[in-house]
């Protein structure tokens, strides 16, 4: 399968890029936000919001003292509301946060500020639909090697045996 399918789609870049502009209409976004996504001890979860909501562009390094905190980890992207903290944010207006919804496995907090919200409906660039290209591509050359492996090792049923049992 590594060889095959996995490594094989995954490196092939022209293969890919045919396979994206076939199916290009199936690369489209959901409604998304663009957003600075936070994850944080309960602790710094309000201290780094009110830094983040009073400065947003700021957001790599929300309490300006030049030192990278290791205690929280923030990052800005569009993504898809499905992909947010809070299944609710669709009634998110840019300048809110998303409620903050709890990690029961380590007790950290999440939370995204709402920068812009984008409907559904535009294409997703080749880059952006990276991921879901890879993952359909492995499948199509997954197809591709079981028949051809049917082709090659052609199952023969032993008709009395199977009656035998």
């Amino acid at each position: 399968m590594d060889k095959e399918v996995w490594t094989k789609a995954a490196e092939d870049n022209v293969g890919l890029q045919a396979y994206y502009k076939a199916n290009a209409p199936k690369y489209t976004w959901t409604e998304s936000v663009n957003a600075i996504l936070i994850t944080a001890d309960s602790t710094e979860m309000p201290a780094l919001q009110n830094a983040i909501k009073t400065n947003p562009a700021k957001w790599r390094n929300p309490f300006d003292n030049g030192v990278q905190n290791t205690g929280y980890i923030i990052d800005s992207n569009r993504f898809e509301v499905n992909q947010l903290p809070d299944l609710e944010t669709k009634s998110m207006k840019p300048g809110q946060f998303t409620p903050t919804v709890r990690n029961a496995a380590d007790g950290s907090q999440t939370s995204a500020y709402i920068l812009k919200t984008i409907t559904a409906g535009g294409q997703r660039t080749f880059d952006d639909a990276r991921g879901f290209v890879v993952n359909d591509y492995q499948g199509v050359l997954e197809n591709r090697w079981v028949d051809k492996l049917k082709k090659k090792y052609p199952v023969v049923v032993n008709e009395s045996v199977l009656k035998g049992l």
